[in-house]
C-alpha cells in the first residue's frame, strides 16, 4: 500500500516551518481508496514568495484546522503505507516535525518519484512535476497548490509502475527506496551546515570533489541543490557523501574566497562559471575609460561586474572623486561630458584637454589608484562570529584575507603577508573591492 503525498509549507528557516496545505492520497498500485486534502492553520508566518508561489494566505488558513486536529486521520491514512512524492524528503521531513512537535514518532519509508523519473525516463531536461506532466501528457492545473500537485503524482507514480517491466518499483515493498535513494543521508548532511555565507564543498565516497559553491545562506542553497529535480542535481544527490564548508562572515569574502579557488583549480567543472559581466576598459588610444557589457573577465580589464548596474555606480564614482571627466573650461561652461561612460560624448574642450600632457600624467596617476597598483589597499569585513573580522588587502606585491580578533595581528606588515590566504589582484577582485566600498560608504578603502 501507498500513500501519495505533497505539502505546502509557510518557508522560513529551516526547521522553523509548518504545514500550510497537505493532501494524501492512499493507493493500492491500481486505484486510489481514500483521501485527505485539507489547508493547516499556523501562527507561524507564511513568507511573500511562498504567497506569490502557491496563493496560500494568512486569511485563508483562518478557519483551517489546526495539525493536531488532523493529526489522527493522516496516522489512519498512512498506516502500513510507503510514503511516494515527488522531491519526498521534503513531505516527510515535514511531516516528521510536525509530529515531533507533538511529542508523537512518525516513521515511514518513502519512494522519490524525481528518482524513478530519472532512471525509467532518462535524458529528459528536467525533471520538475511540471514539466514532466507536460511531457507525459498527465493533466496538472495547478502547481504548488498540494491537491493538484499530489492528484498529479498518483498519475505518475502509475506511469512508473508501468513503465517498470522489471518490477522494481512494486519488489520494494515495505522498504521503499531505502536501498535505493539515501533522502535520510542528504537530510544528515544539511544539518551540519549552518545558515552563514561561505563557500561548500560536496564530495563523493572516494572524497573526489563533486562540486563547489558560495552562497549567502549556505543551509538553504543545500537544501535548494538537495531537493532540485534538475537532471544535473538529481545525480548529484545520489553520489554525494560528505560535505566541506568553509564560513566566510560576509557574502563579499565568500565572493572572493570563491574566485581565487576557481582561478586555482585544475577541474574547473566542479565550480560554477563565472559567466559574463560587465567591464570597465581603458581606452588607452582616447584617454578614457569606457563601460563594456556582456563580456568575459579578461587581464587588461580595470574592474569587471556581475552587474552592469554596478560597473556604471563605480565608474560615476571615480568620475566625481578622481576628476576625470571635467576641466576648468567645460565646468565655466555647465558642459555635461560623458567621456567615461558607454558612449563617448565630450565638449571640445575636454577633447583638446585629455590630449595635453598635463592630463596624461593626471590620468596614469587616477588609473594607479583605481587599480591598487601602488601600496597597499585594504577592507575590514565582518567576521565569521562576534569580535572577529576580516582583512582584505590588494597590492602590487601580495593580496590575501585573513580573520583576525585584535588590531595588533595585522599592525606589522612582514608578519601579516606571512599570514594571508592569497587572493588574486584582478578585475574581479577589484570590482568586488569597488562594489563594496560604494555600497557601505562608511567603511573606507585604505
Amino acid at each position: 500500500m501507498y500513500v501519495v503525498l505533497d505539502i505546502e509549507s509557510s518557508g522560513g528557516k529551516l526547521n522553523e516551518e509548518a504545514i500550510i496545505e497537505i493532501a494524501l492520497f492512499r493507493f493500492d498500485g491500481k486505484e486510489v481508496v481514500d483521501q485527505l486534502i485539507s489547508l493547516v492553520h499556523t501562527d507561524r508566518p507564511i513568507q511573500s514568495y511562498v504567497q506569490s508561489m502557491t496563493g496560500i494566505t494568512p486569511n485563508m488558513l483562518t478557519r483551517a484546522p489546526r495539525f493536531h486536529e488532523i493529526a489522527k486521520r493522516i496516522v489512519e491514512i498512512t498506516d502500513g503505507a510507503v510514503l511516494v512524492g515527488h522531491g519526498v524528503s521534503f513531505d516527510y521531513r515535514m511531516l516528521k516535525m510536525e509530529f515531533e512537535r507533538l511529542g508523537y514518532p512518525f516513521e515511514k519509508s518513502t519512494i522519490d518519484t524525481v528518482n524513478w523519473s530519472r532512471k525509467l525516463f532518462p535524458d529528459l531536461d528536467s525533471y520538475k512535476l511540471a514539466n514532466l506532466c507536460d511531457t507525459l501528457g498527465i493533466w496538472l492545473p495547478r502547481s504548488h497548490r498540494a491537491g493538484d500537485d499530489a492528484r498529479a503524482t498518483v498519475d505518475l507514480f502509475k506511469r512508473l509502475i508501468d513503465k517498470d517491466l522489471d518490477k522494481r518499483i512494486l519488489s520494494l515493498g515495505s522498504k521503499g527506496d531505502r536501498n535505493e535513494k539515501p533522502a535520510n543521508k542528504l537530510q544528515s548532511l544539511l544539518a551540519q551546515v549552518k545558515n552563514g555565507a561561505g563557500i561548500y564543498y560536496l564530495y563523493d565516497e572516494n572524497g573526489k570533489l563533486l562540486k563547489a559553491g558560495m552562497a549567502e545562506k549556505l543551509n538553504n542553497e543545500l537544501s535548494r541543490l538537495f531537493l532540485s529535480p534538475e537532471a544535473q542535481y538529481v545525480a548529484l544527490q545520489e553520489n554525494v557523501q560528505s560535505i566541506k564548508t568553509e564560513m566566510s562572515g560576509s557574502t563579499t569574502l565568500a565572493r572572493m574566497r570563491y574566485h581565487a579557488e576557481r582561478l586555482n583549480s585544475e577541474d574547473q567543472s566542479v565550480y560554477f562559471p563565472l559567466g559574463k559581466g560587465t567591464a570597465l576598459v581603458l581606452n588607452r588610444l582616447e584617454s578614457r575609460i569606457d563601460l563594456v557589457r556582456n563580456v568575459h573577465l579578461q587581464k587588461e580589464h580595470l574592474a569587471f561586474f556581475s552587474s552592469s548596474q554596478d560597473a556604471r555606480k563605480v565608474l560615476k564614482y571615480w568620475k566625481r572623486n578622481y576628476s576625470l571627466c571635467s576641466t576648468p573650461s567645460s565646468l565655466k561652461k555647465k558642459e555635461a561630458c560623458s567621456s567615461w561612460g558607454p558612449h563617448f560624448s565630450c565638449s571640445e574642450a575636454c577633447a583638446e584637454y585629455r590630449a595635453l600632457e598635463e592630463f596624461k600624467i593626471h590620468f596614469q596617476q587616477k588609473l594607479n589608484d583605481i587599480q591598487f597598483s601602488q601600496g597597499v589597499t585594504s577592507l575590514r569585513l565582518v567576521g565569521r562570529k562576534a569580535g572577529e573580522r576580516a582583512y582584505v588587502q590588494l597590492s602590487a606585491n601580495k593580496s590575501g584575507m585573513l580573520f583576525y580578533n585584535l588590531e595588533e595581528e595585522i599592525i606589522n606588515s612582514a608578519q601579516l603577508e606571512k599570514n594571508l590566504t592569497v587572493l588574486p589582484n584582478d578585475a574581479y577582485m577589484r570590482g568586488l573591492f569597488w562594489r563594496y566600498h560604494l555600497r557601505n560608504p562608511s567603511v573606507s578603502v585604505q
